[in-house]
């Protein structure tokens, strides 16, 4: 009697784990905290340009409207795609001696680069990557982020970095400029202020801040639309009211505002 050998049955690659059963959960963290810094400093630069910002009483910064938290949340999502789709890593990565790979440990296409990207926003659900840090904990040696699970990637160790200690120390010194920078840039425009709102704009002097006007009585209904105010204190007031017009601007009868 022959044996005839029954050839064994395909089974799904499942994605290595680290090359000599190393733990990657450390470096990523790392990579992860090095590309929040980044991405901080990214931040303060856009609310001392676009948004608020003042050195009055310690440092202090933030974004006027969704638009402007629209605008930064793309820049940090094209942060993350750009890099990884062209060398497979970030800066942090990059710093920490990783790179994103495929289950084969191949280089990852544009869409799934694209796809961890997206879910990227579910990972830093509801602060600073929680959802996708219980994620690497629930993978095990695979440490697998949802944006990895849904893509189909991981990490993997990258060809070493010569200088990378140095290229780090670029990083920093660049990040610290940049913050600094923005530190001085925002100490000077405290100088002059422009208060902005209700589709018109006027600067106030060094010094003043958004004041109150008292309501004024009125015995029947009034035009007024809004009003704003800037102060250096009492008796010092700069009020900026605007009324509804009763009559149609026309060609034959302009504005008187221009």
């Amino acid at each position: 009697m022959s044996v005839v050998p029954v050839p064994p049955q395909a089974s799904e690659p499942v994605p290595p784990a680290p090359a000599g059963g190393e733990d990657l959960l450390g470096v990523r963290i790392g990579a992860a905290l090095i590309d929040l810094a980044l991405l901080f400093g990214l931040l303060v630069v856009l609310s001392a340009t676009i948004g608020e910002a003042s050195v009055g009483d310690g440092f202090s910064f933030y974004l006027n409207s969704y638009a402007d938290a629209a605008l930064y949340l793309g820049l940090v999502l094209v942060y993350y795609f750009a890099l990884e789709a062209t060398i497979g890593q970030t800066v942090g990565k990059l710093l920490t001696g990783v790179r994103v790979v495929r289950a084969d440990a191949a280089r990852p296409s544009v869409g799934a680069v694209a796809i961890r990207t997206v879910v990227r926003v579910v990972d830093w659900l509801p602060l600073l990557y929680l959802v996708g840090f219980l994620t690497m904990l629930a993978t095990g040696a695979r440490r697998q982020r949802l944006g990895d699970l849904a893509a189909g990637t991981g990490i993997a160790r990258a060809a070493p970095l010569r200088h990378r200690g140095a290229v780090g120390a670029v990083v920093a010194s660049a990040l610290a400029l940049v913050l600094a920078g923005s530190v001085v840039y925002v100490a000077a425009s405290d100088e002059e202020k422009t208060c902005r709102g209700y589709g018109v704009s006027f600067d106030d002097p060094a010094g003043w801040e958004e004041g109150k006007t008292q309501a004024q009585a009125s015995s029947g209904p009034t035009d007024e639309l809004w009003n704003a105010a800037v102060t250096a204190g009492h008796p010092d007031l700069v009020a900026v009211t605007a009324y509804r017009l009763n009559v149609p601007v026309t060609a034959d009868n302009p504005s008187p505002c221009r």
